[in-house]
């Protein structure tokens, strides 16, 4: 399974890391997508891929920007399913993409982390009638970018022709900032960040999304 796991991972996962500022040049998607509602008040910071193929958004609240930010951020990231054959070759092994990718985003996070990572629980579900994953964590440093920690919330869902990554992050604003939490994150925010991706839905294209 390791095996397995890494020769798809290591083409899946490629692109991870967080974007560089830039200009933000926002395109119109096609075909399958999510859709969602950013949290009032945030707006796209980044945006790169193709309008009909893999693809990356980030959002930051209103003031925040790539470099350094610390009261929120999500990301949405489309990529294409792996061939029919590693397809096959994962259901043989009565395994799922998205825990894959979801528990090897956990570990990516603990091998990259510079101080203690405490993880999340992982946890496979059914929603809408797509398989999904979800997992995350907390590290207690993360980098000059985030001296006293940063953690997330993942998610990972597949759909018929893509998979969706949907991260949420957050970033303690000092030493003390948030200590008294689980993962330092308070559980409105928890609660919040897990509300808006249980919310989310696959469309097939733009006119599906129409309510």
């Amino acid at each position: 399974m390791k095996s397995l796991m890494v020769a798809v991972l290591y083409v899946l996962l490629t692109g991870q890391a967080l974007a560089e500022e830039a200009e933000v040049k926002v395109f119109a998607i096609q075909g399958e997508r999510l859709q969602y509602q950013p949290p009032q008040g945030w707006k796209i910071a980044y945006m790169e891929g193709t309008p009909d193929g893999d693809y990356v958004i980030e959002y930051l609240p209103d003031g925040e920007n790539l470099a350094s930010w610390r009261t929120g951020y999500l990301s949405i990231r489309r990529k294409s399913l792996p061939s029919e054959n590693i397809m096959d070759q994962i259901k043989a092994k009565k395994l799922h993409l998205p825990a894959l990718v979801a528990a090897q985003l956990q570990q990516d996070a603990k091998q990259g982390c510079q101080g203690k990572f405490e993880a999340m629980s992982h946890r496979d579900n059914t929603y809408n009638n797509l398989y999904f994953s979800v997992s995350g964590g907390f590290c207690g440093k993360y980098g000059s970018a985030a001296p006293y920690g940063e953690g997330s919330i993942v998610a990972v869902v597949e759909a018929k022709a893509n998979f969706f990554t949907i991260q949420y992050g957050w970033r303690p604003a000092s030493d003390t900032d948030l200590k008294d939490y689980a993962w330092r994150i308070t559980p409105e925010n928890a609660e919040k960040y897990i509300k808006s991706i249980m919310r989310m839905r696959v469309c097939e294209d733009a006119a599906a999304c129409q309510p």
